[in-house]
Protein backbone atom coordinates (compact mmCIF):
# COMPACT_ATOMS: atom_id res chain seq x y z
CA UNK A 1 0.00 0.00 0.00
CA UNK A 2 1.66 3.15 -0.93
CA UNK A 3 0.38 6.03 0.84
CA UNK A 4 -1.01 9.42 -0.11
CA UNK A 5 -1.63 12.91 2.23
CA UNK A 6 -5.11 12.29 3.81
CA UNK A 7 -5.40 15.92 5.42
CA UNK A 8 -6.58 14.11 8.66
CA UNK A 9 -5.68 15.28 12.23
CA UNK A 10 -3.96 12.27 14.17
CA UNK A 11 -3.15 13.91 17.35
CA UNK A 12 -0.85 16.81 17.41
CA UNK A 13 0.65 15.47 14.20
CA UNK A 14 0.87 17.49 11.23
CA UNK A 15 -1.91 16.95 8.33
CA UNK A 16 0.98 17.40 5.98
CA UNK A 17 2.53 14.16 7.28
CA UNK A 18 2.19 11.12 4.89
CA UNK A 19 1.03 7.94 6.45
CA UNK A 20 4.05 5.37 6.29
CA UNK A 21 3.73 2.43 3.20
CA UNK A 22 3.09 -0.96 3.89
CA UNK A 23 3.86 -4.34 2.51
CA UNK A 24 1.68 -7.65 3.16
CA UNK A 25 2.72 -11.12 2.53
CA UNK A 26 1.25 -14.14 3.48
CA UNK A 27 0.95 -17.70 2.07
CA UNK A 28 -2.33 -19.39 1.94
CA UNK A 29 -3.87 -23.33 2.06
CA UNK A 30 -6.64 -23.80 0.81
CA UNK A 31 -8.85 -27.06 1.91
CA UNK A 32 -11.96 -28.29 -0.49
CA UNK A 33 -14.58 -29.27 1.96
CA UNK A 34 -17.43 -30.63 -0.23
CA UNK A 35 -18.22 -30.31 -3.80
CA UNK A 36 -21.96 -29.88 -5.09
CA UNK A 37 -21.84 -30.30 -8.57
CA UNK A 38 -20.51 -27.38 -10.36
CA UNK A 39 -19.77 -25.88 -6.96
CA UNK A 40 -17.01 -26.42 -4.43
CA UNK A 41 -17.19 -25.05 -1.01
CA UNK A 42 -13.66 -24.47 0.37
CA UNK A 43 -11.89 -23.62 3.96
CA UNK A 44 -8.88 -21.24 4.42
CA UNK A 45 -5.96 -19.91 6.28
CA UNK A 46 -2.89 -18.34 6.17
CA UNK A 47 0.08 -16.74 7.88
CA UNK A 48 2.85 -13.96 6.96
CA UNK A 49 3.52 -10.54 7.76
CA UNK A 50 2.84 -6.53 7.42
CA UNK A 51 6.08 -4.07 7.06
CA UNK A 52 5.26 -0.67 7.92
CA UNK A 53 8.10 1.78 6.23
CA UNK A 54 10.22 4.26 8.05
CA UNK A 55 8.34 7.92 7.67
CA UNK A 56 10.34 10.62 8.47
CA UNK A 57 8.38 12.16 11.52
CA UNK A 58 5.95 9.39 11.95
CA UNK A 59 7.59 5.79 11.87
CA UNK A 60 11.41 5.74 13.25
CA UNK A 61 12.04 2.83 11.56
CA UNK A 62 10.68 -0.35 9.44
CA UNK A 63 8.59 -2.48 11.62
CA UNK A 64 7.46 -6.09 10.97
CA UNK A 65 4.18 -7.35 12.59
CA UNK A 66 2.39 -11.31 12.22
CA UNK A 67 -0.28 -11.54 10.15
CA UNK A 68 -2.61 -14.44 9.82
CA UNK A 69 -6.28 -15.18 8.61
CA UNK A 70 -9.00 -17.50 8.51
CA UNK A 71 -12.23 -18.24 6.50
CA UNK A 72 -13.32 -19.62 3.49
CA UNK A 73 -15.82 -19.74 0.63
CA UNK A 74 -17.50 -21.15 -2.48
CA UNK A 75 -16.36 -21.80 -6.19
CA UNK A 76 -19.13 -22.22 -8.97
CA UNK A 77 -17.99 -23.26 -12.39
CA UNK A 78 -20.04 -22.95 -15.56
CA UNK A 79 -21.02 -26.17 -17.31
CA UNK A 80 -18.02 -26.11 -19.83
CA UNK A 81 -15.63 -25.40 -17.05
CA UNK A 82 -13.71 -22.81 -18.72
CA UNK A 83 -14.80 -19.75 -16.37
CA UNK A 84 -16.58 -19.58 -12.34
CA UNK A 85 -16.92 -17.47 -10.17
CA UNK A 86 -15.75 -17.33 -6.26
CA UNK A 87 -16.93 -15.96 -2.97
CA UNK A 88 -14.39 -16.08 0.09
CA UNK A 89 -14.71 -14.27 3.61
CA UNK A 90 -11.55 -13.77 5.48
CA UNK A 91 -11.35 -13.07 8.88
CA UNK A 92 -7.78 -11.26 9.83
CA UNK A 93 -5.78 -10.56 12.57
CA UNK A 94 -2.44 -8.56 13.39
CA UNK A 95 -0.52 -9.26 16.50
CA UNK A 96 1.37 -5.68 17.33
CA UNK A 97 3.84 -5.44 20.23
CA UNK A 98 4.66 -3.04 22.48
CA UNK A 99 8.00 -1.97 20.53
CA UNK A 100 5.19 -0.46 17.71
CA UNK A 101 5.34 3.07 16.70
CA UNK A 102 2.79 5.13 18.48
CA UNK A 103 0.70 5.22 14.81
CA UNK A 104 0.19 1.99 14.71
CA UNK A 105 -0.71 1.58 17.91
CA UNK A 106 0.20 -1.77 20.60
CA UNK A 107 -2.87 -3.25 20.59
CA UNK A 108 -3.49 -6.46 18.11
CA UNK A 109 -5.82 -5.67 15.20
CA UNK A 110 -8.55 -7.72 13.68
CA UNK A 111 -10.74 -7.17 10.62
CA UNK A 112 -13.05 -8.63 7.79
CA UNK A 113 -12.24 -9.12 3.96
CA UNK A 114 -15.18 -10.39 1.62
CA UNK A 115 -13.77 -11.15 -1.94
CA UNK A 116 -16.02 -12.01 -5.31
CA UNK A 117 -14.11 -12.65 -8.41
CA UNK A 118 -14.10 -14.16 -12.04
CA UNK A 119 -12.26 -17.84 -12.52
CA UNK A 120 -10.35 -18.23 -16.22
CA UNK A 121 -9.47 -21.52 -16.88
CA UNK A 122 -6.96 -21.66 -19.30
CA UNK A 123 -5.43 -25.48 -18.87
CA UNK A 124 -7.37 -26.37 -21.58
Amino acid sequence: MLSTNSHLQFGTLSTQIKAPNFLNYNVDAIVTAARFGPAAVYGAGGIGGLTMFERAGLVDSDTNFLVGNVGGGIKWYAPNSRWGLRGDYRFLMVKSSDAAPSFFGESNRFGHSVYAGLIINTSR
